[in-house]
């Protein structure tokens, strides 16, 4: 359309001629349609075409989602979106205006493919699957196809690894992808992984059935089991070592009762196979020999095996009958045979319950012949008296046949040169009865080294009353001994003292029961010659009876000393049993080394104040020691206390603060039987301490290892 205009044409036409002007100019826009790929990858470029060669369009509007994005004046237009999602985009041709949208065109911003897709086995029925993280928030999806199933998705998973139990043997494959906004990726490629759950096949295992500490051995086991790549070997109930060899060599230094089991794995394990059972020995003794021979005792030695293991010598007479002797803790011992003849001699260590293999065989002859039968001096006129007084004018060493009723009026007492040796047929055999007040008297006068012997033997008091027990009676007194005394297999009966020790320097004590006493040992060590005192018992038994005025009696061991005795004097005390006295009592300051191994204290209780210090409460106490000095040591080895319980607290070990307590293998009871008693109090300390003047108390163990309380009442103890 044209217009002419002249000079005559009137002013308002002309108006209306220049306002129309655009309107028909964009009249001849034609719209424009864009063109995109389906699909893009977020973070990807992609490109956005259009027809740039409209005649009427300068300029080119792109709108995305309903919104103007740019202008360009040519195609195509790059475009790049963080954000996955559905995107829309139109475009229009503007030339002092702009024209219609032409067609609108959809793409889908997809999240990447997750890379690194893996799976593995984790467990016996157990699959993860891992793969690197895409970021921005994704969530996953996996799918999974089982054996000729139809694949199955799983997710969406926020993390990057996920497992699956409980699953069946079978193959599987396994793709993921990832999805935002509603938008997901391709799948990634599949990966193939089988499972198998059959469990390992059960483990048989051998062994030797016995070993020697210290020594190898060899445990073999079939490692050709088809679902087990590693095999799990246990002992005595506790996972031990992982091996893949068929062989595990093992070494043990503690003697005892082995028990072995393995199993095989893979990703889990499998049962048990058979358990086998290996006892592992204390070293064999070697080097046996007999150090001496006198009367019917035999002092035989060896090579010591270890100084935890104790020892038993086997003997067998002419009769091939086997007798066994211990056990012994020390590898030299004198053993006491019944009859003369030949014997044969083996010694085993022993060690938790584990014998060794015994030691090459010794053989000797013994006999008695030294010893005169002191009923070769028995007058039926005179009596017990004299025969003891003939007979020891003849020999120092005395037989006393069994079953005979000996009645003495008067205590026996060692011979002028201070040799006596004194010898029944057993403590339940051979029974010495006194009408004295004292049994054997062995003091005032020196004792020949070595040459105070009595053994096998029960010395007792001659009453059938109560009312005829007499508290100053001794059993054995012995006083001034400036040289070794040995007492063996001796039983003391009804005295007031069973035995009555002041000064003496060594004195050994080998299975000695003391009954129905008030006190068991009573003992003031004041030694002679600056010589260090040791006061050894071994198989100790006391047991006290309601003849005592008190309803327990008195200590069954009580120790005094005086300013004289050696600073490191010592008091051993093993295999013995401790009932119903007052315990052990030791106020011998200067006796530093107290040892107490495999004692049982039972029922035992102190009630008599007098007797302990004016600052300690009435309390039924294993063991006391009292006035110790500094670098005192007191030693327990399995020892085990089950005291009767009848006052506000009890301590089983009561010490003051000087005494360093090294404890092993102690055992501790509550032992309250009182129906009409209050509720038993808890155990205020096992092991407790007080200075002298008692303002402090307080655990002084340096060294507990093993220890265990049981019973424990509920009412706690001030």
């Amino acid at each position: 359309m044209r217009f002419k205009l002249s000079v005559n044409t009137p002013i308002l036409a002309l108006i209306s001629i220049l306002l129309l002007a655009p309107s028909l100019a964009n009249s001849n826009t034609i719209p424009v349609n864009v063109t995109t790929p389906n699909t893009a990858v977020r973070g990807e470029g992609f490109n956005i075409d259009f027809d740039d060669s409209q005649p009427t369009g300068t300029s080119y509007e792109l709108w995305e989602n309903g919104s103007r994005l740019t202008g360009r004046t040519s195609s195509p237009i790059y475009r790049v979106i963080n954000k996955a999602g559905v995107y829309t985009h139109k475009i229009r041709a503007c030339k002092y205006g702009c024209g219609n949208f032409g067609e609108t065109n959809t793409i889908k911003i997809l999240p990447p493919t997750p890379k690194n897709l893996t799976a593995s086995i984790t467990g016996r029925d157990s699959i993860t699957a891992k793969w690197s993280s895409t970021s921005y928030d994704d969530s996953y999806y996996i799918s999974i196809k089982f054996g000729s199933n139809r694949w199955k998705e799983f997710g969406p998973y926020s993390s990057t690894e996920v497992t699956w139990s409980g699953l069946n043997s079978g193959l599987r494959g396994y793709r993921i992808k990832s999805c935002n906004n509603n938008v997901c990726s391709p799948y990634s490629s599949r990966i193939l992984l089988n499972l198998d759950t059959t469990p390992p096949t059960p483990v048989s295992i051998n062994s030797p059935s016995t070993s020697v500490r210290g020594q190898s051995f060899a445990l073999t086991f079939d490692n050709n089991q088809p679902n087990g790549t590693s095999y799990q070997l246990w002992e005595n109930g506790s996972y031990l070592t992982s091996n893949t060899s068929g062989t595990i060599n093992r070494t043990i230094t503690t003697p005892g009762v082995y028990n072995y089991k393995i199993r095989a794995c893979r990703y889990g394990c499998g049962d048990f196979g058979n358990e086998i059972t290996i006892i592992v020995k204390p070293d064999i003794p070697t080097n046996l020999v007999i150090k001496n021979i006198e009367g019917y005792d035999a002092t035989l030695s060896w090579n010591s095996t270890g100084e935890d293991d104790s020892y038993f010598i086997d003997t067998r007479d002419e009769a091939n009958t086997l007798t066994t002797y211990g056990p012994f803790i020390k590898s030299t011992a004198t053993i006491t045979v019944l009859t003369g003849g030949l014997y044969k001699f083996k010694v085993r260590a022993f060690n938790n319950n584990v014998s060794s293999t015994a030691s090459t065989e010794i053989s000797a002859e013994i006999n008695n012949s030294e010893f005169i039968n002191v009923l070769d001096y028995y007058d039926v006129n005179k009596g017990y008296d004299s025969m003891l007084t003939n007979a020891l004018e003849k020999s120092h060493k005395l037989y006393f046949p069994s079953g005979v009723n000996y009645v003495f009026n008067q205590p026996i007492s060692n011979s002028k040169d201070g040799k006596l040796h004194l010898v029944g047929d057993g403590m339940y055999n051979t029974v010495l009865r006194f009408n004295s007040i004292v049994g054997l008297d062995l003091s005032d006068t020196t004792i020949v080294k070595n040459d105070v012997l009595v053994k096998d033997l029960q010395i007792r008091t001659n009453f059938m009353d109560k009312s005829q027990y007499n508290e100053e009676s001794i059993g054995i007194k012995i006083y001034n001994a400036t040289s070794n005394v040995s007492f063996k297999n001796i039983a003391l009966i009804a005295f007031g003292k069973g035995l009555d020790i002041k000064r003496l320097d060594q004195t050994s004590f080998d299975n000695i029961l003391i009954k129905a006493s008030e006190f068991g040992v009573y003992a003031n060590i004041t030694l002679s010659q600056n010589k260090l005192g040791l006061l050894h018992f071994k198989r100790l038994n006391i047991e006290q009876s309601r003849f005592a005025q008190s309803e327990y009696g008195d200590h069954a061991i009580k120790l005094t000393s005086s300013n004289n005795t050696p600073v490191g004097s010592s008091l051993i005390l093993e295999n013995s049993v401790i009932e119903n006295t007052g315990g052990v009592a030791i106020w011998a300051g200067n006796i530093t080394n107290v040892t107490l191994d495999n004692v049982h204290f039972e029922k035992n209780m102190h009630e008599d104040v007098e007797l302990l210090t004016e600052n300690l409460a009435v309390q039924p106490i294993s063991l006391y020691m009292a006035n110790s000095l500094t670098g005192s040591t007191l030693n327990l080895r399995n020892v085990y206390s089950a005291t009767k319980d009848k006052s506000n607290c009890r301590s089983v070990v009561y010490t003051n603060e000087n005494v360093s307590i090294n404890a092993r293998g102690v055992r501790i009871a509550n032992y309250n039987k009182d129906a009409d008693s209050e509720l038993p109090k808890i155990l205020h300390s096992v092991f407790s301490a007080e200075t002298l003047n008692g303002h402090t108390k307080g655990l002084v163990t340096t060294d507990v290892k093993d220890t265990v309380i049981w019973s424990i009442p509920s009412t706690q103890c001030n």
